[in-house]
């Protein structure tokens, strides 16, 4: 998916008020940049016309809520409440109603952490500075700068995750789990570290990875194969069915980049219904989204029909989409 076209996702998962704290950072990289700034005006008309179609937005009104998003942005205040009061609530830079706060110090390292006992399973998608994507399970923690410098892509684990790496033949991407190293420049595998465990465990999906421990070293960890590292000894390297090693993420829905029909056919596994694409021009619509809270099927259609400028209607267990298609 094109970085407007996930600009856009983001700007109406907010409106929706299902946007994750990773999602809301991951905006800040759009807001302010120049290259958006039209669609970003073209999402605030949208809002407006969306919760107040009786009422026209006129250009002066339009301008000073575009200017003072990106200030809000710039000068490293809470944005996404001003965001939903300017947008939603059509409120203009007055200050009535609006908590501003204080500016926050920047900080160099992000750490993103998911609940160690939820009342159910909960998940944390992010995106790395570098594009690359992490999918965090339970109880677990990613430290990372938010900007990756020349040299390596360093991240530090504790618990588990799975990692999809953009690849980059100049920085090597390195997950820390304690004194053990995995290194890899561009592929997609799983590592278990919890603290409570004896053992770090690392299953490859993709590609190749090289993983480290002291002295000892395994430079070619391939597809289907799996090494587990416990206490100060050797590795263990088998082969294994990665979708056991990975089962704990099936609960959630992550489209990059998928094509409708797929999106369509995962869907129609997962709720068991059908879903029907009314016109054959929906085809080509392709989806980036992440659904990691068990969301129920119509906030998942909602999101998918406002991405790509659709319509919807549920009946029982049918799923019509229809519209023009992708903008």
């Amino acid at each position: 998916m094109q970085t407007h076209e996930r600009f856009a996702y983001l700007f109406r998962r907010y409106l929706d008020k299902t946007l994750t704290p990773e999602e809301v950072a991951e905006m800040r990289t759009y807001i302010g940049h120049p290259d958006y700034d039209e669609e970003l005006r073209t999402l605030i008309g949208e809002g407006w016309e969306q919760d107040w179609p009786e009422q026209e937005q006129d250009p002066v009104r339009a301008d000073s809520i575009f200017r003072a998003i990106v200030q809000a942005d710039k000068s490293r205040r809470r944005l996404w409440p001003w965001v939903a009061a300017a947008v939603v609530l059509g409120a203009v830079v007055t200050g009535i109603g609006l908590l501003w706060q204080r500016p926050a110090p920047v900080k160099q390292v992000a750490r993103v952490t998911t609940p160690a006992v939820p009342a159910m399973p909960v998940h944390a998608y992010l995106v790395l500075p570098d594009g690359s994507k992490v999918l965090l399970n339970e109880g677990s923690t990613l430290d990372y700068k938010n900007s990756f410098t020349a040299g390596e892509r360093g991240v530090h684990l504790s618990g588990e995750a799975f990692f999809s790496i953009r690849k980059d033949v100049t920085r090597p991407f390195v997950v820390y789990t304690g004194s053990i190293k995995t290194v890899v420049l561009g592929t997609s595998f799983n590592v278990r570290a919890y603290p409570a465990d004896k053992d770090v465990t690392v299953t490859v999906t993709s590609g190749k990875v090289r993983v480290q421990h002291g002295r000892w070293s395994i430079d070619m960890v391939k597809p289907n194969e799996q090494v587990t590292v416990t206490g100060l000894g050797p590795f263990k390297k088998l082969e294994v069915d990665v979708s056991l090693a990975t089962a704990w993420k099936q609960q959630d829905l992550l489209f990059d980049d998928q094509p409708m029909p797929e999106v369509a056919h995962l869907l129609e596994q997962r709720f068991h219904v059908t879903v029907v694409l009314e016109s054959p021009a929906l085809a080509a619509c392709n989806i980036t989204a992440a659904f990691v809270k068990q969301e129920p099927l119509e906030d998942i259609v909602k999101v998918i029909a406002r991405i790509n400028n659709l319509a919807y209607r549920i009946s029982g267990d049918s799923v019509l989409l229809s519209g023009q298609g992708c903008r």
